[in-house]
């Protein structure tokens, strides 16, 4: 009987397998990514971290001048505990699973639930 947890994948292997999607080019155009970021954050359901993309979006304050305000500061704090929770293995399966898809192969966990 092995008790041992499987073991999870590493940020670098993850960072190599989402260059491998779609949305793989993001990983190489830093504006474009800092411009998805933002539309992300501002079609977010916290209010504040919706109001923090839209500033972002809209060009009215960088990320220092966001992380400069105590109550921003406080949920962006947050937010980084809940990604430093990420389940890497389920990330990693997710990868998995739109790389099939891009590919247009059968999910390959769809019988696990």
């Amino acid at each position: 009987m092995n008790d041992t947890p499987p073991q999870q994948p590493s940020v670098r292997d993850l960072l190599s397998k989402f260059e491998q999607t779609a949305d793989g080019w993001l990983l190489r155009d830093t504006v474009a990514r800092r411009h998805r970021l933002a539309r992300m954050m501002a079609e977010h359901d916290d209010p504040l971290v919706r109001e923090m993309g839209e500033q972002l979006r809209d060009g009215h304050a960088t990320p220092r001048r966001l992380a400069s305000v105590p109550e921003y500061w406080e949920t962006l704090q947050r937010g980084v505990g809940r990604l430093a929770e990420t389940d890497l293995a389920e990330l990693d399966g997710r990868l998995e699973d739109a790389l099939d898809r891009e590919r247009g192969e059968p999910d390959r966990r769809r019988g696990e639930d």
